[in-house]
């Protein structure tokens, strides 16, 4: 894999890691973070209300997938 293929938490070299960090930095900072809180909550809510009324065995990971698209 190439610097540009490979995932940001994968590129070892300290200069490209941080030149395609940069436009994520905006969106992780502290206020973001904050900003995001209520739809973060809310979708745990949703999340466990529906685990709530499984009965057995649950796949977690079909739940996961359909936490992050729900709106």
């Amino acid at each position: 894999l190439t610097a540009t293929d490979m995932p940001l938490v994968g590129i070892m070299d300290t200069e490209e890691h941080l030149q395609r960090r940069k436009p994520w930095a905006r969106a992780f900072n502290g206020a973001a973070i904050r900003e995001y809180e209520p739809l973060v909550a809310k979708r745990a809510h949703q999340l466990v209300r529906a685990l709530e009324d499984q009965k057995g065995e649950v796949d977690i990971g079909h739940w996961v997938n359909y936490f992050r698209y729900v709106s």
